[in-house]
C-alpha cells in the first residue's frame, strides 16, 4: 500500500512471510503551529530517524537528558522507550525514515542502528534532502522489488549516519560525560568550571556548547536533576527531609528552586502524590 497523503510514502511488505513497514515522509509546519512536533513520554510502534531542515526544539530521552534541535539535527524515535519533543513555533521541517520494529531489532542485531545518543548534529545540507527525496522515489516505484527496498533503506540510514561529523561525534561525547557528572552527587556541590577544566574545555566555551546540545546551561540542567531526584523522594519524605537528602542549606531554599522550575510547593506535590 502507498499513501502519499501529506507527504507520507508508506509501503507494507512481507519478509520472510512476516509484514514489515517502511515509510519516508516529509513534513512542515507553518508559524505557529507546531502540533505534529510537540509530544510528550512518547513510545512509538516504530523506529523512526527524523532530519530537521527547519526549525528549533529540545529533545528529552526517558531519563531527562535533553537535547537541542536545530537544523541538521539528526533525532531518532525508539520503540522501546519514551521521550519528548518539543519544536519551537516559528515553523518547522523535517524528513523521517521509519522502520517497523522487528525491522528496526534487526539492524539493532547487526550493529547498522546507533541508538547512543538520541540525537547527533550533522549539517544542514541539500545532498541530505536529495538523499532523502531519492529514497521517496524509490518506495513510490510499484516496480520495485521487496529485496530492493529493504536495501536501499539500510543504505540511506547507513549514509545518513556517515554524516555525522568526527568532531561532533567527540563533542557529543564530551557533552554526555559533562550530563553524566552533572547528574552524580546530587547532595553534593559540583563546580561547572571544574567540570569543563576536567574536561579540557574553557569554561564559557563549555557552557556554550553544552546548550547548543542540551538546550539549557550547565547549571539549570543540574537544578533539573536535583529536582527530579526531589520528586522521587517527595513520595516517601517530607519537605525537610528531602532538602537535607538533596543537601540544600534549607527547606525555603530548596521549596523556593523547587517551585521555581515546577510551578508548585514540594508540599502540594507531595500531597497531590497522596491523593487517591
Amino acid at each position: 500500500m502507498k499513501n502519499d497523503e501529506s507527504n507520507h510514502i508508506i509501503r507494507n511488505l512481507t519478509v520472510n512471510g512476516r509484514p514489515a513497514l517502511l515509510a519516508c515522509k516529509r513534513s512542515a509546519c507553518t508559524v505557529g503551529r507546531p502540533g505534529f512536533a510537540t509530544v510528550n513520554n512518547f513510545t512509538p510502534d516504530y523506529f523512526g530517524v527524523n532530519y530537521v531542515i527547519a526549525g528549533r526544539g529540545v529533545y528529552t530521552d526517558g531519563k531527562g537528558n535533553t537535547f537541542a534541535l536545530k537544523p541538521g539535527s539528526l533525532f531518532q524515535r525508539f520503540p522501546t522507550g519514551p521521550h519528548s519533543t518539543s519544536m519551537a513555533a516559528e515553523g518547522y521541517d523535517e524528513f523521517c525514515l521509519t522502520f517497523d520494529v522487528r525491522t528496526f531489532r534487526h539492524l539493532r542485531e547487526i550493529g547498522v542502528v546507533q541508538d547512543s545518543p538520541p540525537v547527533f548534529q550533522i549539517k544542514p545540507s541539500r545532498a541530505v534532502i536529495q538523499e532523502f527525496e531519492n529514497y521517496r522515489n524509490v518506495l513510490r516505484d510499484d516496480e520495485a522489488s521487496v529485496s530492493e527496498l529493504m536495501i536501499r533503506a539500510q543504505q540511506l540510514l547507513n549514509s545518513l549516519y556517515k554524516w555525522i561529523r568526527p568532531e561532533e561525534a567527540a563533542l557529543e561525547a564530551t557533552i554526555r560525560e559533562a550530563r553524566a557528572q552533572l547528574s552524580s552527587r546530587l547532595d553534593q556541590r559540583i563546580s561547572v568550571s571544574e567540570i569543563a577544566r576536567e574536561l579540557g574545555m574553557g569554561y564559557h566555551t563549555f557552557r556554550r556548547v553544552f546548550r547548543e546540545q542540551s538546550g539549557s546551561s550547565p547549571a539549570d540542567y543540574r537544578i533539573r536533576r536535583r529536582i527530579d531526584r526531589a520528586c522521587e523522594l517527595l513520595a516517601s519524605c517530607n519537605v525537610q527531609e528531602t532538602a537535607r537528602q538533596l543537601g540544600y542549606p534549607d527547606p525555603f531554599t530548596f521549596s523556593e528552586q523547587f517551585k521555581r522550575f515546577t510551578g508548585m510547593p514540594p508540599r502540594q506535590y507531595r500531597d497531590m502524590l497522596r491523593q487517591p
